[in-house]
């Protein structure tokens, strides 16, 4: 284990590991940091960067990772889970169902399992980067192992379905 992680980091790490995922954990401070220089430290598209959003449907909490570029879509989100209602969650309770910082949570290593759906355009990536429960580690992993640890629903949910943003 590396020395001094933030808790939710370390929970992540052993979750990860546990699951046999080899991928690595990347610190990646963004404090100080652009979002185009955080590309380029990371050497990567910015479609292969996952963003992270906890959803309410029909009463339970679903993660739902995108690329870092696009936002779920909560009409495609509802289809995709056969749900009538859905909705965000606000902060405070995604840190309490996840017990991982809401800007940055993983797709594991939460006090119980979640239902999560992964949006196939991370798939188009060799290597894609997941929050790994603190805004400043990044995790690395493929969209099959994704799919494979979290037992997630492949699908498209994204608003934009255009070309990439930058």
């Amino acid at each position: 284990m590396v020395a001094d992680l933030p808790n939710s980091v370390e929970l992540t790490l052993q979750a990860f590991r546990s699951l046999g995922c080899s991928g690595d954990l990347v610190h990646a401070p963004r404090s100080n940091v652009s979002v185009e220089a955080l590309i380029h430290q990371l050497n990567t598209d910015p479609t292969a960067i996952a963003h992270t959003q906890l959803f309410e449907a029909d009463g339970q909490p679903t993660l739902v990772l995108v690329c870092g570029t696009r936002a779920p879509d909560p009409t495609s989100l509802a289809s995709v889970l056969s749900v009538g209602k859905i909705s965000g969650v606000p902060n405070h309770v995604a840190a309490r169902w996840t017990r991982q910082d809401p800007l940055a949570m993983a797709p594991v290593g939460h006090p119980q399992n979640l239902p999560v759906v992964i949006d196939l355009d991370l798939s188009r990536h060799a290597t894609v980067w997941v929050p790994a429960g603190h805004p400043d580690y990044l995790f690395t992993t493929s969209y099959a192992e994704l799919l494979r640890i979290t037992a997630g629903t492949a699908a498209e949910v994204v608003a934009y379905r255009g070309p990439s943003k930058p």
